[in-house]
């Protein structure tokens, strides 16, 4: 949830550099006053974001690499019981419930550190949709400041690892289900 707001208020500042060249003028602010409001606001949320970086990771760490296992193992277990003589549907039921569980709570981390991406990347155009061009030069350098944003989106990290992304998610998938194919090989099945 955390993350999702800062997604928000990165919105708030997207709309703000959007519609800069109109606000200031018929606000009767100086430029470099709503400006300087926009990045404080913009340097706020992304010192929030490097300070749930720096609380997660760790976890975020532990659960890609729990994820991945258990989904591996999980899956072993499941085709053992379907080849067992007395396995129970609630055996199975049970492993294939606890599994999705956990896949959804990672899926849901890798969508909303693929939604913090998404959503820093548009500041860095925001600039360009905005009336710069209306602008003082000078003013519109500065503008273009925030423009370099695009370059280094937010991003939360598995402990450096790798980046929070739905294509994080796809990769865990791909690979559980290699490991898995190849427990079945090495097991006979």
């Amino acid at each position: 949830m955390l993350i999702l707001h800062c997604c928000g208020q990165l919105k708030l500042v997207e709309l703000s550099l959007t519609q800069l060249g109109i606000n200031y003028v018929k606000n009767g602010q100086s430029f470099q006053v709503v400006l300087r409001h926009i990045v404080k606001k913009h340097q706020s949320v992304c010192q929030f974001v490097k300070s749930l970086e720096k609380l997660f990771n760790f976890p975020w760490f532990v659960e890609l690499v729990g994820c991945t296992l258990m989904f591996c193992f999980q899956g072993y277990n499941v085709l053992k019981l379907l080849h067992a003589d007395g396995s129970g549907v609630f055996q199975i039921g049970f492993i294939i419930f606890s599994t999705f569980g956990i896949l959804i709570q990672f899926l849901l981390n890798c969508w909303a550190g693929e939604c913090l991406i998404s959503q820093s990347s548009k500041i860095g155009y925001a600039f360009y949709t905005s009336q710069w061009y209306t602008l003082r030069p000078s003013d519109a350098r500065s503008l273009m400041m925030m423009g370099f944003q695009k370059t280094r989106p937010l991003t939360l990290t598995t402990w450096k690892f790798s980046v929070l992304s739905i294509r994080l998610f796809l990769r865990v998938m791909k690979t559980s289900l290699s490991y898995l194919s190849v427990l079945l090989v090495m097991t006979d099945f």
